[in-house]
């Protein structure tokens, strides 16, 4: 039986597998050269491909838990300091137990070593004022820079009135083209499950807890809305899970939400395009050479699949009726090819990923690692079920792509660095776990008397 880490490996080979056939095949143009196997590997998105693949196991085989404990200054050899939230449970206080010392961590005071009450032992999740606030500075800065270098000359460039994407120049060959609010999307993962772990113990308490934390989600979020509202919006759903289940309390959620919903309406509001995709989604027939185009010719190629498909690379619609063909509306070009079977399969895929991560997190004993789980999983889900929706006709048009599977090498990239952090978090479960089955031996070894 596979463990749930070699599931996610799996299923992400899998998916990317799928995804370097359908990009190539949906690239596929009247009167171009025929698609073979080797014109499939020896391709720009066969090197991307490549080197996800290459990432994923280089990044499972590192010391993630390490890392994150050592950034984090969580001990995985002392869990008892810090009590942690039942899975599932959002908005929840640090909990007492028998064991525990009676001080109360959201007042601020350290916790006493069990067995030595009369004498207070200062651990890593002693609780400060300032603890984390420096590393939540400085990776906000980072993340807000990283995005804001889509409006530097010379590396800046525009597609569709859209600045996203900066090139990078390598000598006389094709410039690299980089996203970098897929950076900041999977950087804000991680950043707030570390900074979540420094802070456990305010996160009650809203000025000095839950403040600081979504003042830099705010931010960021701010920031790559102003091009890329979907993944404004997507980075905002994510940082609220890993919010309420880094400790934020549900009634500061409901207080600050209409400030985040207002903020994310101004986004809209301010681009009028983004207004006629809302009107459209309502009735996409009243316009169907204009706004409405995208939704039309996708649910058509989504029709002609029928249970089947029309066989690999045999799809219509890709030749020049379904525009974003190779990325936000792939997963049409694949029930087109694939049909409903296809479509299936992607989507068991992908919660064959969510699975074996909710496993990982259930058996996770450090908060930080738990974290991490949660806002990759989160990202990954949530960004698969945005993709599909919008493809099929349940939400408004959004440029945010199929995990994995629509072309992108920086969302493959940084999709392929977070799952092997999973992996590298579920092998490490199997290590720890059999050190503490390990029989301990007293170091002293009493000798049998010699007989007389």
């Amino acid at each position: 039986m596979l463990r749930p880490w070699q599931v996610i490996i799996a299923c992400s080979l899998a998916l990317l597998c799928i995804g370097l056939v359908m990009v190539s095949s949906a690239a596929m143009s009247l009167g171009g050269s025929p698609v073979t196997a080797q014109s499939i590997i020896f391709s720009r998105v066969g090197l991307y491909a490549g080197i996800s693949v290459a990432l994923l196991g280089v990044v499972a085989l590192l010391p993630v838990r390490r890392v994150l404990l050592w950034i984090s200054g969580e001990s995985a050899a002392l869990p008892c300091h810090r009590p942690l939230p039942e899975v599932g449970a959002v908005g929840c206080s640090p909990r007492r137990g028998a064991s525990e010392a009676p001080t109360s961590p959201r007042r601020g005071r350290w916790h006493e070593t069990p067995g030595a009450p009369d004498a207070p032992h200062p651990t890593p999740h002693t609780p400060r004022l300032l603890a984390g606030l420096p590393l939540l500075l400085v990776g906000t800065i980072l993340l807000l820079a990283a995005v804001a270098t889509v409006y530097i000359p010379g590396i800046a460039a525009p597609k569709n009135n859209s600045h996203r994407w900066i090139e990078i120049s390598m000598g006389g060959g094709r410039p690299i083209s980089v996203q970098p609010s897929e950076i900041a999307k999977w950087g804000m993962v991680f950043l707030l499950a570390v900074v979540l772990t420094r802070r456990w113990a305010m996160m009650g308490r809203f000025f000095i807890g839950a403040l600081p934390m979504l003042a830099s989600l705010g931010a960021v979020v701010l920031l790559v809305g102003i091009e890329d509202f979907g993944t404004a919006a997507l980075i905002a759903c994510v940082g609220g899970v890993l919010l309420l289940a880094g400790g934020m309390r549900i009634w500061q959620a409901g207080l600050l939400a209409p400030i985040g919903i207002g903020a994310l309406a101004y986004l809209v509001i301010k681009e009028p395009y983004r207004v006629r995709r809302l009107t459209t989604f309502v009735d996409p027939f009243h316009d169907p050479q204009g706004a409405g185009y995208h939704m039309i010719q996708s649910m058509t190629t989504i029709a002609g699949g029928g249970p089947f498909g029309r066989g690999l690379g045999n799809g219509l619609q890709k030749f020049g009726y379904l525009p974003e063909q190779t990325t936000d509306f792939l997963f049409a070009v694949l029930c087109e090819e694939m049909g409903l079977a296809g479509a299936a399969l992607v989507i068991s895929l992908y919660l064959g990923i969510l699975g074996a991560s909710m496993l990982i997190l259930l058996r996770e004993k450090t908060l930080v690692c738990r974290l991490a789980v949660i806002g990759v999983a989160a990202t990954l889900g949530v960004q698969a079920v945005i993709n599909i929706a919008v493809v099929t006709g349940w939400a408004p048009t959004k440029g945010i792509p199929l995990p994995l599977i629509s072309a992108g090498g920086t969302g493959w990239l940084m999709t392929s660095f977070s799952l092997g952090a999973i992996i590298s978090i579920g092998r490490s479960q199997e290590k720890l776990a059999a050190a503490e089955a390990e029989p301990e031996w007293d170091d002293e070894i009493e000798l049998a008397p010699e007989p007389a």
